[in-house]
């Protein structure tokens, strides 16, 4: 569970295509997710599996609207 525009995490990213049942946080402004689900992470000509958890070092970051409309 974290500030998804704070910290990088591959479920929040619009780059990134999977399931990790993205949900309102605890605390105010977080959104949690499932931790460990792989899906596909687009940014590149030919998608790679990334984990849900991923990312944080990810330069091409972009908040999703999924995410963002939880905080």
């Amino acid at each position: 569970m974290f500030d998804p525009k704070k910290v990088k995490r591959c479920a929040y990213c619009k780059r990134w295509e999977g399931d990790a049942q993205l949900r309102k946080g605890n605390t105010n402004g977080t959104v949690a997710f499932k931790d460990g689900v792989y899906g596909k992470c687009l940014r590149n000509q030919h998608p790679v599996q990334a984990a849900s958890n991923g990312g944080s070092t990810c330069k091409d970051y972009a908040i999703s609207v999924e995410a963002d409309r939880f905080i």
